[in-house]
């Protein structure tokens, strides 16, 4: 109805993976505009230590051109993870928002409807600013984007080493990531992580032609090659360059603003680790119910899975 006024004692602004764990340890409502989500190759790297873990996935070696390493992959799952039960635990209160402005203790949110939400409120953690209205200038405004190319190899071989990842010494295209194709006529997709000081940045240097040279050396460097092309004289196997194209680019900043902490707003600047340490304390009834609700959803999931397969198998 309009005119309605919703009060909480604190509500967190944010959709990264550091809000929604802080969001889980302290009970605290989250409302975003621009969902923070993983990508499928990004890791988080905590301790082994925290009983949570059980709830999120095993450690995987990463084989890359400098070292391999036991690290926490599916960063996207753990993101889908925390959200799901945050939804279930009624944490979530508003989804598919168009804006959130903030004027000092009241925080409105636009629907995609445009529709309005007031919501009045004691005390604003900021983990996110993305698309948030409102704010003071920030303290600290960071500029360094992220860039992410997501490309298709039509043919990809490791003639020597099969690598996870390889990184480079240049910020244009500083890692090369292989991904499992889920196309079956190809093998291997990839995306190129590069970071960019600024726009100017981006677009002086960033270019179709840095790109394609800095992947031509870096094939060259380890031996990789493309489709089998005759013998030569000698006998040897001819290969012909990889081919490739894009297909997606995604950007953005590689960290939030940081502002100054008012009456009403405190800006959240914790990390991974620090939220662990923290969530590693939460009560053993909660921690329970989270692993329940995980354990339902994936025998749900995989319920569904076989019925629709037996279905498949046994259609005339």
């Amino acid at each position: 109805m309009k005119g309605i006024v919703h009060k909480y004692d604190r509500i967190i602004i944010g959709a990264t993976i550091e809000s929604l764990l802080y969001a889980l340890f302290t009970r605290t409502p989250v409302v975003y505009v621009v969902p923070k989500v993983p990508t499928t190759f990004d890791t988080v790297t905590i301790g082994t230590s925290y009983k949570i873990l059980k709830i999120f996935p095993e450690l995987v070696e990463i084989v890359s051109n400098k070292n391999k390493e036991l690290t926490r992959p599916q960063k996207e799952l753990i993101w889908g993870r925390l959200v799901f039960l945050l939804s279930i635990l009624g944490l979530m209160p508003a989804s598919n928002l168009q804006a959130i402005r903030i004027e000092d203790n009241i925080v409105k949110l636009t629907t995609e409807n445009s529709r309005l939400i007031t919501l009045e409120v004691d005390k604003i953690l900021l983990f996110d600013d993305d698309g948030i209205e409102g704010l003071d200038l920030p303290l600290v405004e960071n500029t360094r984007y992220v860039v992410k190319d997501f490309i298709q190899f039509n043919n990809l071989k490791f003639m020597d080493k099969e690598y996870d990842v390889i990184y480079t010494d240049y910020d244009t295209v500083n890692q090369i990531w292989f991904l499992k194709s889920k196309d079956k006529r190809r093998k291997y997709d990839g995306c190129l992580v590069s970071y960019c000081e600024n726009l100017k940045d981006l677009q002086d240097n960033l270019t179709d032609y840095n790109i394609k040279f800095i992947l031509k050396e870096q094939f060259k460097e380890y031996n990789l090659k493309g489709r089998e092309n005759g013998y030569a004289d000698s006998g040897r196997q001819k290969h012909r360059p990889v081919t490739y194209k894009f297909t997606e680019r995604i950007v953005q900043k590689e960290k939030c603003n940081v502002y100054q902490n008012t009456q009403y707003l405190t800006f959240m600047n914790y990390s991974v680790q620090e939220i662990m340490i923290m969530f590693d304390k939460i009560p053993y009834r909660e921690y329970m119910l989270c692993e329940r609700l995980l354990k339902i959803s994936t025998q749900r999931r995989k319920s569904r899975t076989s019925q629709g397969s037996y279905r498949l198998r046994v259609k005339p």
